[in-house]
């Protein structure tokens, strides 16, 4: 029998989250998205469209293995980018956005308390004039440096106005030369040196001084192999004397060097170092040497001087040094080094355990003045800790086993003072190992490990990142978070992608990850998919664990992530270096795939996007309802050029409706539904923009409906 019409009644959709394809439509939360694409929150929460990407440059030589960042000074850096087996250089230059908008598409906004110098201008022009236009007119002398240092605004203004090329040398690289290995590569920063390996080369990169009329600036650099730290392995051997019963003293002891630094595994070449008494011609090393690469004995003055007045000897397991006369007493007296030999023994460490790594960090006892490596497939479950601010010094019994060579270590997390070492999926062995520095009463650290958790390790080498201050990692069954400094308790590792782990099992190869601002980005090469984890939207659970909000996105072609100052760059497999659209101000951000041609941009492709709620019952399962044309309107976010296709999908029937939004910048607009929509029982809203150069946001639906009959 039918059921008497009642009162309207209504619904309304105005928070939104993230998605949740953990369960049917029907089951999530209202407030979350059943399915979105291309979607992400904005600063106040509400779901928009993601930005675009162009094409920078293409580079020869296939897949980019790598993207590294070195800062220059004056406001400016390069980009290296690994692809293939070539290393390119590609300049940026920072902080000048608002000042030469057109010319340099930049990345922080001009401020009062940012204003560029001469140097800038200079390097400029000579850098991008090459390969921009500039006109004629122009002359650096027309900006004239204030009394304190910077370019005046009017100076700025003319600038401006004279410089007519636009982005920043956007698809100008340079190919140093270097051949590097086919492979992924990480990097690190240390004293202000860029340090590369590759899982066979192990490089250095330099800034440069370089002086362009008269205004020296670091502009330019240098890439060399990394020299080994060449260690002082002995010091102060030296002849004992004693004093005899009548007084005097004996021919004198030779004591043997004291044992000082290790060996170096990137360095064949040790030190030791002797006290000449005046006396004696014979002096002895640490161990044999296959060599002897230099002697030096101090003078008077206390310069190091190279000699060749001596010969060598082996006497037994050692070297035996005989000069031609008795080195003097050091000149500051008796009893002081003043002997220094360079030699190379006949017993060396193999470089190849560091240079055939390709994980790297830095840590050390409450700062970060140790660079520990491991990824070395030789030595799978081994790391490799520096010397103390020294990249290019790896002691012999620096390393650390940990846990079995059976499972890699795949990556490092910072979680306060402690270092997670987290190892490969593997249920026999803790895959998540902590380690802590300690000190010691004559000063030395130590770095103990300790066994963590079993049960969740990493699937990837390339995900490992710190949101805000929550280390995380991809595990095979999802997005993990180092929760705890107590490896022992189980809650060390928590979920944090519970609404996305469904589909994160269904993708295929290691993904790559960065933090961009607060979000966790998770890229999928494969297939362009992306993930993304919201730090500003976080559901908690009883047990004070916490699921980040999250977003899906396609045709994102990224096979590494570079961010720099808030902007995030990526390189593909087909050797492409793209940035996204967030520095653009013009609608034309909302397009994939943009590129310079000729000195123009060619037009993108546009962003499918669309946000879809649960599939809804509203009041009630046993009956069906019908909605009503009037009372039924969805706001959404004003753009200069916007469209709407909204979709009614039902049980019963399916409803489109398209809806044009132009000129909207400055107030909101609200569009009723033009159709109405019978006897349904669940009820699921899309919200789609497919248009090239439209952005496109949602604030808010409400639905005006009444219930029918019951479900037959």
């Amino acid at each position: 029998m039918s059921i008497p019409q009642t009162n309207w009644q209504q619904k309304v959709y105005s928070r939104f989250r993230g998605v949740d394809f953990s369960t049917d439509a029907t089951n999530i939360d209202e407030t979350r998205a059943s399915d979105a694409l291309n979607m992400i929150a904005d600063e106040a929460g509400f779901p928009t469209k993601r930005v675009g990407w162009r094409i920078l440059a293409r580079m020869a030589g296939g897949r980019v293995n790598g993207l590294h960042y070195l800062p220059m000074l004056q406001g400016f850096g390069y980009i290296f980018a690994h692809v293939g087996t070539h290393l390119y250089a590609f300049p940026i230059i920072r902080r000048l956005r608002n000042v030469l908008p057109d010319a340099l598409h930049g990345d922080e906004e001009y401020t009062s308390s940012f204003r560029p110098t001469a140097a800038h201008i200079i390097w400029m022009r000579a850098y991008i004039a090459g390969t921009a236009q500039v006109s004629e007119d122009w002359q650096v002398n027309n900006a004239d440096e204030d009394d304190d240092g910077t370019v005046s605004n009017n100076d700025l203004a003319l600038l401006t106005k004279a410089m007519s090329f636009t982005h920043d040398a956007e698809g100008t690289y340079q190919d140093t030369g270097r051949t590097m290995k086919n492979a992924p590569s990480a990097s690190f920063e240390c004293e202000g040196c860029l340090y590369i390996l590759d899982g066979e080369n192990y490089i250095k990169i330099t800034r440069t001084k370089q002086t362009i009329e008269n205004v020296t600036f670091y502009n330019a650099f240098t890439i060399e192999n990394v020299v080994g730290t060449i260690p002082t392995t002995g010091t102060n051997g030296y002849y004992k004397y004693e004093e005899l019963d009548d007084g005097t003293l004996d021919a004198g002891t030779w004591q043997d060097c004291t044992p000082y630094d290790e060996a170096n595994y990137l360095q064949s070449k040790q030190i030791n170092t002797m006290a000449g008494d005046g006396s004696h011609k014979e002096f002895w090393l640490t161990s044999m040497a296959a060599s002897i690469n230099k002697v030096e004995i101090m003078n008077s003055s206390g310069t190091w001087v190279t000699t060749t007045a001596y010969s060598t000897a082996v006497d037994g397991t050692r070297t035996k040094i005989t000069f031609t006369s008795a080195p003097a007493i050091h000149p500051d007296g008796a009893g002081l080094d003043n002997i220094r030999v360079t030699f190379t023994p006949t017993a060396t460490l193999d470089p190849t355990k560091i240079t055939h790594c390709t994980i790297a960090t830095r840590y050390g006892f409450f700062n970060n003045n140790r660079v520990f490596f491991s990824g070395n497939p030789d030595y799978p479950n081994m790391d490799f800790m520096s010397g103390i601010d020294d990249p290019a010094y790896f002691p012999e019994n620096g390393f650390t086993k940990v846990g079995s060579e059976y499972t890699r270590i795949r990556g490092y997390l910072h979680y306060g003072d402690i270092l997670a070492i987290v190892k490969e999926q593997d249920n026999f062995e803790p895959e998540i190992y902590i380690r802590s520095s300690e000190e010691q009463a004559d000063s030395s650290v130590l770095f103990p490990v300790q066994q963590g958790v079993t049960g969740v390790g990493a699937a990837s080498a390339r995900a490992f990142a710190t949101l805000r201050d929550d280390p995380l990692f991809y595990a095979p069954d999802g997005v993990y978070a180092i929760a705890g400094t107590d490896a022992s308790q189980q809650r060390t590792v928590q979920n944090r992608s519970f609404f996305v782990d469904a589909r994160l099992r269904t993708e295929r190869g290691e993904p790559i990850a960065v933090v961009w601002g607060d979000r966790y980005v998770l890229c999928f090469p494969q297939s362009g998919h992306c993930y993304i984890a919201d730090a500003k939207q976080t559901v908690y659970n009883s047990n004070y664990s916490f699921i980040y909000e999250w977003y899906y996105w396609e045709n994102i072609p990224a096979c590494r992530f570079l961010e720099i100052d808030g902007a995030l760059f990526f390189g593909t497999i087909d050797g492409r270096l793209c940035r996204f659209n967030d520095d653009i101000d013009t609608l034309d951000r909302f397009s994939d795939g943009m590129e310079k041609v000729n000195g123009e941009w060619t037009e993108g492709n546009a962003i499918p996007a669309y946000w879809m709620t649960k599939k809804d019952s509203l009041t009630s399962l046993s009956q069906t309802k019908s909605l009503s044309r009037k009372g039924c309107a969805v706001m959404v976010k004003p753009y200069e050029r916007s469209s709407l296709i909204l979709t009614a999908e039902s049980d019963r029937t399916l409803v489109n409706k398209t809806v044009a939004l132009v000129d909207n910048e400055i107030t909101t607009t609200v569009f009723p539904f033009e159709k109405s929509l019978k006897r349904f029982t669940t009820l699921r809203l899309k919200f789609e923009n497919n248009t090239l150069d439209e952005g496109f946001g949602l604030y808010g639906v409400q639905l005006r409906f009444v219930n029918d009959r019951y479900v037959k």
